[in-house]
């Protein structure tokens, strides 16, 4: 996801007409002292999106690890 953004921020992801975090971030930075939202916004998504997916899977592994609950 993390690639997948930097990619279409540096433009080579996905061609313009699908939408894309990255090219959203890449096409706010023309605009960010006008409108910092353009911005903004989509980076809060990515990033609460993959820190919500690492977290899910830390809970994951600890959970398929310890099968009784036991920690470590």
């Amino acid at each position: 996801m993390i690639l997948e953004g930097a990619l279409s921020f540096l433009g080579l992801g996905i061609p313009l007409p699908e939408p894309s975090w990255g090219s959203m971030i890449a096409y706010g930075q023309q605009t960010i002292s006008a409108s910092p939202d353009l911005v903004l916004i989509p980076s809060a998504f990515l990033f609460a999106t993959v820190l919500s997916l690492n977290v899910l899977g830390d809970a994951l592994r600890e959970r398929w690890a310890n099968p009784m609950g036991q920690s470590r």
